[in-house]
């Protein structure tokens, strides 16, 4: 499997055990369908500006603080050119990530929080679209259905999807 390889630091949203479970099922059966790499499932909600690790992990809870807690609601299942959005479920919540998006820019001092197309990858893949069947796996099932997604991450995106690390993750402040 070859896949442009990334380099930096990112934020995201993880999802309570529970959810995490639920939406692994179709990234680990897909990913082996198509061998492809398994990775965990998450929201993208951020770059950060900089790349030193201690520093940007000293900065999580502040950020955390600003974000509450987020169920989110699959919407539609899209196919894209991008390999690492190659197969998403779309989510429809745009004032929650606006938030959020609000709190990471004024930690980090400027235009860092993502403020669209918020989205759960479920394949990151170089195919085409037409060589996913989608009788293959059915991801039509988990449409509608809601995921509590609790804590946020620092994640080092070196290399590969295999190659990458959360740092630190926090808990969402639920009051």
């Amino acid at each position: 499997m070859s896949l442009p390889p990334l380099d930096g630091y990112t934020l995201w949203l993880l999802p309570d055990e529970k959810s995490a479970s639920k939406l692994g099922q179709p990234i680990e059966e897909i990913s082996t369908i198509f061998d492809s790499y398994p990775f965990y499932p998450h929201i993208t909600i951020g770059r950060v500006p900089y790349s030193d690790p201690v520093r940007l992990s000293s900065l999580l809870p502040s950020i955390a603080t600003g974000i509450k807690p987020l169920t989110i609601t699959l919407h539609s299942v899209e196919c894209r050119d991008n390999p690492y959005q190659k197969l998403i479920f779309t989510i429809k919540n745009k004032l929650q990530f606006t938030l959020a998006a609000d709190a990471i820019d004024r930690i980090f001092e400027g235009d860092f929080g993502k403020r669209r197309d918020h989205h759960i990858s479920v394949l990151y893949a170089n195919i085409s679209c037409e060589e996913f069947k989608e009788d293959k796996v059915n991801l039509k099932c988990y449409l509608s259905k809601s995921f509590l997604f609790n804590k946020i991450a620092l994640v080092c995106l070196k290399g590969s999807p295999d190659k990458w690390r959360i740092v630190k993750a926090c808990e969402l402040q639920t009051a």
